[in-house]
């Protein structure tokens, strides 16, 4: 049964790789045709695929040729995934999803896994239980390149290698953030990967930071980290760059120690391991800045970044399809209720 109904579609070009939309509703169905696959003679991929509410995780309806002109109808699962409901305000975390490969130790570090879940590129994740002393646990990134149960890549590289390969055992694991009050709502604190040594410092941050020109940060660096000199100093953003996640402050860090990335200075209180980070935290807008620099001075203004609609999983079988796949998808929201068979 359904009361009122509002509809909302689009359309894309796949990289392969998994999708997330963003839906301003509440997504109960949703229909995707893969226009590139239904044009082709007889292929093997899916060409429509559609969702409802009450689905299971991963589920949906594939309808593909299977190598001749008649539709089947096959369902989605976990091994083949089709969609995946979400709710950043719902779930602060995904549930852990293994890691069962080697981790590189490299800046800007890769991580091997058979399971990528609904990771897609820009998602943020924390890294638990990576052996050999690799110090990235705990810690929160945002990724790139995510090769759907292959492998995915951090998004910005540190200032150093993590200092060895991230070998795993069957605790191994990464969480999505989904949201926190870290993450759901911007500007705030943010995490840094790296400072370079000049007339105007150039930071680095794991998760894309959002400061906005003319606004003031305050920098925490413990001690492992180096760079002592930065510790409890203030600057004013005079620059953004969105392609490296930096920002540029008026804070003179030539002849300072180099910044390292460390992994966190770590400490045992009880049974629990306590890590400090090098972190920013926003403190006011520079109006005289910004509006030297033609800057709107209420542009730090805190909004919630929290998002809600489907994750579309890509390949083959996937309603996000495969590489230069072109992809229709419509959404609807009504009121659903369900109702059983009646009893004698």
């Amino acid at each position: 049964m359904a009361l009122g109904c509002d509809k909302i579609q689009g359309y894309f070009t796949s990289t392969g790789n998994s999708v997330k939309l963003n839906i301003p509703i509440e997504a109960d169905t949703c229909n995707v045709w893969n226009y590139t696959q239904a044009a082709t003679g007889t292929p093997t991929a899916g060409v429509q695929f559609r969702w409802q509410e009450g689905m299971v995780d991963y589920g949906g309806i594939e309808f593909l040729k299977n190598g001749s002109d008649v539709l089947e109808m096959v369902t989605n699962d976990l091994a083949s995934p089709g969609f995946l409901l979400f709710n950043d305000a719902d779930n602060a975390m995904s549930a852990p999803i293994v890691v069962d490969g080697a981790v590189s130790n490299a800046a800007q570090f890769s991580v091997t896994t058979s399971n990528t879940g609904s990771l897609v590129d820009g998602d943020i994740v924390i890294l638990y239980n990576i052996l050999t002393n690799f110090k990235t646990r705990g810690f929160p990134f945002q990724v790139s390149n995510v090769v759907a149960n292959t492998s995915f890549t951090i998004a910005w590289a540190l200032a150093n290698a993590p200092g060895s390969v991230g070998t795993v055992d069957s605790t191994s694991a990464f969480r999505i953030v989904y949201a926190s009050p870290r993450t759901s709502v911007r500007p705030t604190n943010n995490f840094v990967i790296n400072v370079t040594q000049a007339a105007q410092a150039v930071v680095t941050f794991s998760v894309a930071h959002n400061y906005q020109v003319g606004q003031t940060v305050r920098f925490t660096i413990p001690p492992l980290f180096g760079m002592p000199e930065l510790n409890g100093l203030s600057g004013t953003v005079l620059a953004i760059n969105t392609t490296n996640n930096t920002i540029t402050v008026d804070i003179n860090t030539i002849g300072f120690a180099p910044f390292l990335w460390l992994g966190g200075n770590s400490a045992v209180t009880g049974n629990v391991v306590v890590h400090d980070w090098a972190t920013s935290s926003p403190a006011y807008m520079n109006t005289a800045v910004a509006n030297q620099l033609m800057v709107d001075p209420y542009s730090d203004a805190r909004f919630n970044i929290n998002q809600r609609g489907l994750v579309l999983f890509g390949g083959a079988n996937g309603p996000a399809g495969q590489d230069g796949d072109l992809i229709f998808w419509e959404v609807t929201s009504s009121t659903t209720e369900y109702v059983g068979l009646p009893t004698l």
